[in-house]
């Protein structure tokens, strides 16, 4: 009994094999273009394509070089912050935990000041009011 059931799913499985022999035939369609091998001509215009893109990488690489030279220290540093802060959005990382904590939207100004002034980044600042005696 055992040694019939063997070979019934023997052949129930050859046939179930058969039956997908030919699906993966089909998967060629005879209507597509078999590729073509390269020959030299297109090598030649695909090599070229390729040293064209990359002067062109390297004179944009070039020209933002020589704009960075053209700046100020000031507005170097300013450049590179930026860069930093833009990459940083762009890879989806919020800022270092302690920045956050103490940046100035998150002080409170002191109760201790005159209402004339005020804290700001720690330092206390003049604000002018027109009842102000110094204001000029």
């Amino acid at each position: 009994m055992s040694d019939l059931r063997q070979r019934l799913k023997l052949i129930v499985f050859l046939f179930m094999m058969s039956l997908l022999q030919p699906m993966a035939a089909q998967d060629l369609d005879a209507r597509s273009p078999k590729p073509m091998p390269l020959g030299r001509e297109q090598k030649k215009a695909d090599n070229k394509k390729a040293k064209q893109a990359a002067e062109l990488d390297k004179a944009i690489r070039k020209g933002r070089k020589q704009h960075e030279k053209l700046q100020s220290k000031q507005t170097k540093k300013m450049m590179k912050k930026s860069r930093k802060k833009s990459k940083r959005w762009n890879d989806n990382r919020r800022e270092f935990f302690l920045k956050r904590w103490f940046s100035p939207r998150h002080r409170k100004a002191d109760a201790g000041f005159l209402p004339e002034y005020y804290a700001f980044y720690g330092r206390a600042r003049r604000v002018e009011t027109l009842f102000d005696p110094f204001y000029v």
